[in-house]
């Protein structure tokens, strides 16, 4: 990509679009496509096969052999989680911003030039947020990121408390640098992006919402990794200690700790529950109302800790029972 400065000098920033799959080859080539279709020669496109053991090297090679004119890299590595795949995509990429997808994403017409436009005019920018359309199965939404503000202290504790929303790592572009410096948690199944955004926030004032949608984005694939609760309810917890564990967050960061941690063990408590592990239900539920006790006032999260409750008791009781009468 080609941009002016103030001064009227040529600036080139190349872009990275990282694209990772397991096992999507359905979706793929759509994806690739979607990006060639942009007509920005100076980007780079790396896909980065996650272990597939689907079609997914055979239709890659294909859109190479069809599209030699256009930088396109394929990276294979053993099965290792989205994380992994999205940290070596960083390792390899050259572009000095970096563009995340998953295979079943697809861009709107035009979006790398709109985002060329945008950086054009602020070449210091560290993040920007662009919109997306969630593609559910039954309809389509488009979402806008929120507004942010000018201090990074102000939208790391809005974002923390949710008040920043229609953020996703698939229509965000990062400076690869803050990358090298926070690369994503490999051990985070649910969330991972989160964090990473999270601690981007905490760090830099250059951060930018655009109006723009700039890619499709299926949402009912998301259904299914939530539905993996025992994944689901390890990450949550393992959250709080990816994001406050980082030592460049600052004291005035520190402070919404307690916050966050309801807002990641009443899920967590949820996910127990789902598996029938009470006993880790309860201690989720909590942990996080001992924390942040206002959090009693979700009351979903209540009924649910009160049926947890009750289970364990119930399974305690029967479990007394046997030994009383063995």
């Amino acid at each position: 990509m080609h941009f002016s400065n103030y001064f009227g000098v040529l600036i080139i920033m190349k872009l990275s679009i990282v694209i990772t799959s397991y096992n999507y080859s359905q979706f793929l080539y759509r994806c690739v496509i979607s990006v060639i279709n942009q007509n920005h020669l100076d980007s780079e496109i790396l896909i980065v096969d996650d272990g597939s053991t689907d079609s997914t090297r055979n239709i890659v090679e294909t859109i190479i052999r069809e599209h030699s004119h256009c930088s396109i890299k394929y990276i294979w590595q053993e099965n290792m989680g989205v994380s992994s795949a999205r940290n070596h995509g960083i390792a390899e990429a050259n572009g000095e911003y970096i563009w995340f997808l998953d295979a079943d994403d697809y861009l709107i017409k035009n979006s790398l030039q709109i985002i060329e436009q945008y950086i054009s005019r602020n070449p210091n920018i560290d993040m920007l947020f662009g919109g997306y359309a969630a593609i559910y199965i039954d309809k389509i939404v488009d979402k806008f990121p929120s507004k942010l503000s000018l201090s990074r202290h102000i939208n790391f504790k809005n974002f923390i408390k949710r008040k920043v929303r229609g953020i996703t790592i698939g229509a965000t572009i990062i400076r690869k640098a803050l990358l090298h410096k926070y690369m994503f948690s490999e051990n985070l199944h649910v969330g991972e992006d989160y964090v990473l955004i999270s601690k981007i926030l905490a760090v830099s004032d250059q951060c930018f919402s655009l109006q723009e949608i700039l890619v499709n984005k299926r949402r009912d694939s998301e259904i299914s990794l939530r539905n993996n609760h025992t994944k689901a309810a390890v990450s949550q917890v393992n959250c709080v200690e990816a994001l406050f564990g980082d030592s460049n967050l600052d004291n005035k960061h520190k402070k919404h700790k307690n916050y966050f941690i309801s807002t990641k063990y009443l899920p967590a408590s949820r996910s127990y529950y789902y598996i029938e592990d009470y006993k880790k239900s309860v201690s989720c539920y909590l942990s996080a109302i001992s924390k942040y006790p206002l959090a009693v006032l979700r009351t979903k999260y209540l009924k649910i800790f009160i049926k947890s409750l009750y289970m364990l008791i119930k399974t305690r009781l029967i479990s007394n029972s046997k030994l009383t009468f063995s």
